[in-house]
């Protein structure tokens, strides 16, 4: 049986006859710091954007098809339910945005080595419990993965820096593991990890 969250998607792709949906992205300050191309898989519900340099645009919401509006209660009236997968292409250095964003059945996210920065809400609500965050990603800062599902995460070596409410509302997150030899900075102001009722240890 489907959950309204599967079922409404569906029913719009099949009433528009598309099996998918192409087109390319540029970054919104400059053009030289990123670009390149995306691809929505109806059936399989995958979102795949490739390129290179600095995501921060997601052209792919502006498909009614992707973007449907699925209500979930009076607290979050306007949710996304479309994307179930997401793949970030190698060659992209930085999430900026709402990339994947509020994607709530969006249960998995591959992420490239190339990846240095994420911010900007690019992964919040998701549904995913785990992600393999790369080894040469150096922030992960505002809102990032802001009331996602994670319940256990392992933070890269290679991170310098924690933004404000990066993790704030991940409120089934038990364990976080981090390698950095040097702790990372954190945003004093609004912490990090805020709100996470069930988060026992950081080692």
């Amino acid at each position: 049986t489907l959950s309204l969250h599967d079922a409404l998607p569906i029913l719009a792709y099949s009433s528009l006859f598309h099996d998918a949906y192409y087109g390319t992205w540029t970054n919104s300050t400059d053009e030289s710091e990123g670009s390149g191309n995306w691809k929505f898989d109806v059936l399989e519900r995958k979102l795949t954007v490739t390129g290179t340099g600095k995501l921060n645009v997601a052209p792919w919401y502006e498909k009614p098809a992707i973007n449907p509006v699925v209500y979930v209660d009076e607290e979050h009236p306007g949710f996304w339910g479309s994307i179930k997968t997401c793949a970030i292409g190698s060659g992209i250095t930085e999430l900026d945005g709402m990339i994947c964003g509020m994607q709530i059945n969006c249960a998995s996210v591959t992420l490239p080595n190339t990846l240095k920065r994420i911010s900007g809400s690019a992964l919040e609500e998701c549904a995913f419990t785990t992600i393999d965050l790369p080894e040469g990603l150096e922030e992960i800062d505002m809102y990032a993965f802001f009331g996602s599902k994670l319940t256990a995460l392992t933070i890269p070596s290679t991170v310098t820096y924690i933004g404000a409410s990066a993790f704030l509302y991940n409120e089934d997150w038990a364990v976080v593991t981090m390698l950095p030899t040097t702790p990372p900075t954190l945003y004093a102001d609004e912490l990090p990890f805020g709100e996470c009722e069930k988060l026992t240890a950081i080692y």
